[in-house]
């Protein structure tokens, strides 16, 4: 099974690179959030937004990955879905404070992250844009990263305690449609 970008050095063959980019990347995507979240919290608690904002991903959405049978990305998935539960433990932990912590999809995104891609990552990428035409038939592609952060931040601006969303794992449509 291939778990992370499609290279063969991360393949289930060589356990000892899956681990390094396993551990990579949860130190980026989770443990370096919990630490920014802990470092800010006193900066948060002082100030008038108190708003805290985890960028996600809706491969971390457990009953998205079979449903539409994304292979790609295990690690990150694995990852960001270790982030979206610290995320929850901090909504519960300051939700009485009036402090929000919410994770957010913001869609799939042109980040260029494909233009040095492998023909075995983007066989992959096909595959997983095959399965969104079929879940999201208006789905037309990646959006761009202006459209990307317009829609997350009018999901934050709508966004609250006081509104059950403490602690959320939400798409850029402030829902769980990921697409």
């Amino acid at each position: 099974m291939n778990l992370t970008k499609g290279t063969p050095r991360c393949r289930g063959q060589n356990p000892t690179a899956l681990e390094e980019e396993l551990t990579y990347l949860f130190k980026v995507n989770v443990v370096g959030n919990i630490h920014l979240f802990n470092v800010f919290i006193p900066l948060i608690q002082r100030g008038t937004a108190k708003k805290v904002i985890a960028i996600s991903s809706g491969q971390a959405a457990l009953d998205m990955i079979p449903k539409l049978k994304i292979e790609v990305a295990s690690l990150y998935a694995i990852s960001k879905a270790a982030l979206n539960t610290a995320v929850a433990k901090f909504g519960v932990q300051y939700a009485k404070e009036g402090i929000l912590f919410l994770s957010v999809c913001p869609g799939m995104v042109d980040t260029g992250h494909y233009v040095d891609a492998t023909p075995e990552q983007m066989q992959g990428l096909m595959a997983m844009l095959g399965s969104f035409a079929e879940y999201a038939p208006h789905f037309k592609g990646p959006a761009t990263t202006e459209a990307a952060v317009k829609d997350v931040l009018a999901v934050v601006d709508k966004a609250s305690v006081e509104k059950g969303d403490a602690g959320a794992f939400v798409s850029h449509y402030g829902n769980q449609q990921w697409l």
